[in-house]
């Protein structure tokens, strides 16, 4: 059964990769993130990869096309997000680090995009969740970027959410501070809110992200009823994000049962 599966993947991610070939670079990247959205939101690696395999051609076509280089970098995260789920630590391993290089060679040739740091930081941050003795050279190096960033473009969402997840997973005597945290997250949730994307091309992720960052925030200084509101809140944005919807919030539910 696992090889017929296997042969109906392989099969579609072909067809996948030859309708590539009939779209725009344009139209691949746009295409792209659908894809993308609909696999975070259901850890779906079929999904994923649909969006990798097409936006591996629109490399081929522009390979100096610096959305596209981003894009391709935030599918091999979410790819490596979904091994890091389900404890694959070769799979992971394989993309994360193929997501890093990439990325990390793209704020170089790109120095002060905001864009690029704030996936950066997601990057070495999912590092540090899957190997906690990389926090002591990533992390200092994630915070002083995202004080860069900051400092470049206040504006940008992601770039506060990244921020506020250093500030909350760093010990408090190195600098962490979960009030702080809550701060952040709250500015890149009201960013996220008030600010309207007007290139479909561009970088829109992280909303959802942000409001679990939020609420995780808000669980970790025992206010229990802001973090319920703030998952919930995130499955009237999106009803399919199965991490809030399978996960957090029947823990969070069971948790103040109990008391």
């Amino acid at each position: 059964m696992k090889k017929i599966i296997a042969v109906v993947s392989c099969i579609a991610l072909l067809s996948i990769a030859a309708r590539g070939q009939s779209l725009s670079v344009n139209e691949i990247i746009v295409e792209a993130k659908k894809s993308l959205y609909q696999g975070y939101t259901v850890n779906d690696k079929q999904q994923t990869l649909k969006a990798y395999a097409i936006l591996e051609r629109a490399l081929s076509v522009e390979p100096a096309n610096r959305l596209v280089v981003y894009h391709l970098a935030y599918a091999e995260y979410l790819l490596a997000r979904i091994a890091y789920a389900s404890k694959d630590e070769k799979i992971f391993d394989q993309y994360i680090d193929k997501a890093a290089e990439r990325t990390e060679k793209l704020l170089e040739q790109e120095k002060g995009w905001s864009e690029a740091a704030a996936l950066l930081g997601t990057i070495y941050g999912i590092k540090i969740s899957q190997s906690p003795m990389k926090g002591i050279t990533l992390g200092p190096k994630t915070t002083g970027m995202m004080k860069e960033a900051v400092a470049v473009d206040s504006t940008n969402p992601r770039v506060w959410m990244v921020y506020g997840t250093m500030k909350l997973n760093t010990p408090s005597f190195f600098g962490g501070s979960v009030e702080e945290a809550q701060k952040f997250f709250a500015r890149a949730v009201a960013l996220f809110e008030n600010t309207k994307p007007t290139d479909q091309l561009q970088p829109n992720w992280g909303y959802l992200d942000a409001l679990v960052w939020l609420a995780k925030s808000f669980e970790k200084s025992e206010r229990q009823q802001e973090a319920l509101v703030t998952y919930r809140k995130a499955l009237t944005v999106e009803p399919n994000f199965l991490w809030v919807k399978n996960a957090l919030l029947p823990s969070l539910e069971k948790k103040m049962s109990a008391k």
